[in-house]
């Protein structure tokens, strides 16, 4: 039987962003395996794009950042921001406070811009 992880705000920030991205590029699942060169399994990416089994690893943090084109830093700063959002919205709706959420897509978009 397999492992059964918590996700914390951070895994589920991981799992958005790559998912945003996959679909902001317009890259399939066997597209960005393709373009990890082997360091990403199809089945390793379609699990972290839908929440399943273990998080994400800094290894393959830098194999996304490497299929999109963009810095490692910028890939970790998504997430960052929005496990930062995400736990808000944990805080809010624990407080009572009904909160809607919105995607910023400036972030992505100064990404693009910088590495057109």
């Amino acid at each position: 039987m397999g492992r059964s992880y918590e996700r914390a705000a951070a895994d589920i920030a991981a799992q958005q962003i790559i998912d945003e991205m996959l679909n902001r590029y317009g890259y399939s699942v066997r597209k960005a395996a393709e373009l990890s060169d082997g360091l990403i399994t199809y089945s390793r990416i379609h699990d972290l794009r839908n929440g399943l089994k273990s998080p994400l690893k800094l290894s393959e943090s830098i194999a996304f950042a490497r299929i999109f084109n963009i810095d490692v830093e910028d890939f970790a700063s998504a997430i960052y921001e929005r496990t930062n959002e995400l736990e808000s919205a944990s805080l809010l709706s624990q407080s009572g406070v009904e909160l809607v959420a919105s995607r910023d897509d400036r972030k992505f978009e100064e990404m693009e811009d910088y590495y057109e």
